[in-house]
């Protein structure tokens, strides 16, 4: 028996051998696991044997020696063989394994219908087991890059098998597996919060699984599988979350609307365009070359990023052309009707990092009245008193069109269409709650209109300040009055770091369009505030959050992410500073994660009436990059969890300046538009890319919401910066950062 098992792991040893000639080495690999073999048999060791057999298998469908289709005859003969031991029943997690392996064999002899079974017969044990891999942070994400492979290869295989709608599905099923391994701690999760009995009842399962999984006796393999296929059906009722079938998604979609979801594949990637004009998906395929092409350029990007933002700032636009260029964006877009006057992108793994909704397209996409010629006077591109690059630059240009003008009711996000399903039912909910429910002549909290707060001054009477307002209706575009919402009660967060030069001009006229409206300010704003019962009521029944302050994402721990809060910042950096406890954003500063609100405490929270959440701050959209994994995980995709119908986030470091007239201006924008969160911002990013100088300065001059200190701060920095005819944020870096999320 030891020289068996010496033998199999020698044929290991030669498999993955790094010195001398591969074909050579895995000849060597099957002659031992043969060896190996004679000793250890299915009656006399069957789990052994079943290990070898697997192990021949993988040495099979890499030899290099004889013919390949024989070889994988024989490569699926070894797998099928150790699936005789490996069953679902006694060893779930080699089971799923071996299905993987034999999978992979039947699609490389291109036999796809028995690919496609054998992976779909994997993917349900990997789901069935899901919640047992509680190692650590790196084995689940381990476990997670493992898994995505297997939904990759059943994509390719659906495809192959011209099964396009079933791909997509196998897609968001991806997705939502990865999401929901994280939500599946009760701990982390309002729902389970809010119902101890589930919770408790998930806790018990758990445990007898651990205790059956402990006993070794065939006998109790029935009973711990009942208990597993019970803590999935308890699991599903606390998360929420079911896989999203096509047919959903596509009866879900208006005429007007369009789904690009994009998906890399190991030699390409893929857009899928869905739309209520075709049943089935439209499948654009990238060459190889692309790919490699968009690696290089996603590397340089982020590398430029994070070691010269200067240069960076000054060569975004440039970057964009380029990007544009790779994913070959009008090719993809070409396809939509023209019905369409709304475009949902879906980006997949380090595609979430770039600003889509900013690729700039040709002018000759458009007609010859949607472009603009601008005069410009001659102007040298230098720096003014900012710390982002100013100016136009030279002579006559045409006016840059984008991928947000070409439809315009609004171009937003989603992380998949799990959860688009997620938010838009949200905002269904909260439509019917508005249009059904009477205003209540007090808020829920506090007394009279006002909440009580010695951080809160005045109120506007209950009013929304808003452009064209008139007699408790705002006017849109047309002219047509629309009901003020019934839900208009604010909760913010206030430059908690107080090192925002115009964060509080920001939030305090944005406020006064709301009431009641709640604000914590500067020192106040912390994380030991946040945690007080009456202040925790209040923000869960916020139907609009506004943070002001400073983000971090956590490459390391993702759910370590956070926004910062008062008296968070710590220097000396700590002993202890390599902990979780402890994020460093500097050579000898860091941040006390428990002092901040972090992404694991967003997914606790509960928003049962939150139409938006604003994330004002730097960085609040980005997501891992590093990750091979299928996994969205970021402070978006919390507050979505945590109930909130739509979320503007920011991709990269923003500018304190150029971020406060940009949300002041959204927030004008929202009534105009009825509150339609997406189009409210692509409006306001139009707006705010194209006007001038003097344009600014008159607008600014309607703004009594400023306090006129503040209004003619910026006035002067305006009029110093820049002349009359130019556009001062002309350029991508200060208005693509924002995204709209959901509904």
């Amino acid at each position: 028996q030891d020289w068996a098992m010496t033998q199999n792991n020698l044929g290991t040893a030669y498999l993955y051998r790094l010195i001398g000639d591969k074909a050579e080495n895995l000849e060597m690999a099957i002659a031992s696991y043969t060896a190996a073999l004679e000793v250890r048999t299915r009656e006399a060791f069957p789990q052994d044997w079943a290990m070898t057999q697997n192990n021949l298998g993988i040495a099979y469908r890499n030899r290099l020696i004889g013919d390949k289709a024989e070889n994988l005859e024989r490569a699926i003969t070894a797998y099928n063989e150790a699936l005789k031991v490996y069953t679902r029943e006694a060893f779930p997690q080699d089971h799923a394994e071996t299905l993987f392996n034999l999978g992979l064999a039947y699609q490389d002899a291109q036999q796809f219908t028995d690919a496609y079974t054998t992976f779909n017969r994997a993917i349900e044990t990997v789901e069935f087991l899901r919640g047992e891999i509680v190692s650590g942070v790196e084995s689940k994400r381990k476990q997670a890059e493992t898994s995505n492979q297997l939904y990759r290869r059943m994509v390719e295989v659906c495809l192959e098998l011209n099964q396009s709608a079933e791909a997509i599905e196998y897609i968001e099923r991806s997705k939502t597996r990865n999401l929901v391994e994280l939500l599946f701690n009760p701990d982390s999760n309002p729902q389970a919060a809010q119902s101890p009995n589930l919770k408790d009842q998930l806790e018990q399962l758990q445990k007898a699984i651990e205790g059956e999984k402990r006993r070794v006796e065939s006998a109790t393999l029935p009973y711990l599988n009942k208990l597993r296929q019970q803590r999935e059906q308890l699991a599903t009722r606390i998360i929420g979350l079911n896989p999203i079938r096509y047919s959903e998604i596509y009866h879900r979609l208006d005429p007007e609307t369009a789904i690009i979801e994009f998906y890399i594949f190991e030699n390409c990637f893929r857009a899928f365009i869905i739309t209520r004009h075709n049943e089935q998906p439209h499948i654009w395929q990238s060459q190889p070359e692309d790919l490699d092409k968009l690696k290089d350029w996603g590397k340089n990007y982020l590398q430029l990023y994070f070691e010269d933002k200067r240069r960076w700032q000054s060569d975004l636009h440039n970057q964009l052309n380029e990007l544009a260029d790779i994913l070959h964006i009008q090719d993809i877009l070409n396809p939509i009707p023209l019905q369409c006057q709304k475009l949902i992108l879906i980006p997949h793994r380090y595609l979430h990092l770039f600003p889509l909704h900013a690729l700039p397209l040709s002018n000759q996409d458009y007609p010859s009245n949607q472009i603009n010629l601008t005069p410009l006077p001659n102007e040298a591109t230098e720096e003014k008193n900012s710390p982002f690059l100013v100016g136009e630059g030279l002579g006559e240009r045409l006016t840059q069109q984008y991928l947000i003008d070409k439809f315009p009711k609004g171009v937003s996000y989603a992380p998949s269409c799990q959860l688009w399903r997620l938010v838009q039912d949200k905002a269904k909910q909260l439509n019917g709650l508005h249009e059904s429910v009477e205003p209540h002549p007090n808020p829920p909290l506090g007394k009279g209109r006002e909440i009580n707060s010695p951080l809160n001054k005045g109120g506007e009477g209950g009013k929304i300040l808003a452009k064209g307002s008139e007699g408790g209706k705002i006017l849109d575009n047309q002219g047509k009055g629309s009901k003020i919402p019934q839900f208009r009660y604010l909760f913010a967060i206030q430059n908690p770091t107080d090192n925002l030069e115009f964060t509080d001009m920001e939030v305090e006229t944005i406020a006064k369009a709301f009431d009641p409206r709640y604000i914590l300010k500067k020192n106040q704003a912390t994380a030991a505030a946040l945690a007080e019962p009456l202040t925790a009521a209040r923000l869960s029944n916020a139907n609009w959050l506004h943070f002001s302050c400073h983000g971090y994402f956590n490459f390391n721990v993702a759910e370590k992410s956070a926004l910062q809060l008062a008296n968070s910042v710590v220097s000396p950096v700590p002993e202890a500073a390599g902990t979780s406890q402890y994020l460093p954003i500097s050579e000898d500063s860091a941040l006390d994660l428990d002092q901040c609100l972090t992404l694991e405490e967003i997914f606790q929270l509960n928003l049962p009436n939150c139409r938006l959440v604003t994330l004002s701050a730097c960085e609040t959209g980005l997501v891992d990059f590093r990750n091979m994994s299928d996994e969205y995980i970021g402070l978006p995709s919390g507050f979505i969890r945590a109930g909130a119908a739509s979320i503007i986030s920011t991709l990269w470091s923003v500018d304190d300046f150029s971020t406060a007239l940009l949300m002041i201006k959204f927030y004008e924008n929202l009534p105009v538009f009825n509150f339609n969160v997406v189009l409210a911002l692509n409006q306001t990013q139009q707006w705010f890319r194209k006007a001038t100088q003097r344009e600014l300065l008159q607008w600014l001059d309607g703004k009594t919401e400023i306090e006129a200190t503040q209004n003619q701060k910026i006035k002067k920095r305006l009029e110093q910066n820049y002349k009359p005819e130019h556009q001062p944020f002309k350029k991508p870096v200060y208005w693509a950062a924002f995204c709209a999320i959901g509904e």
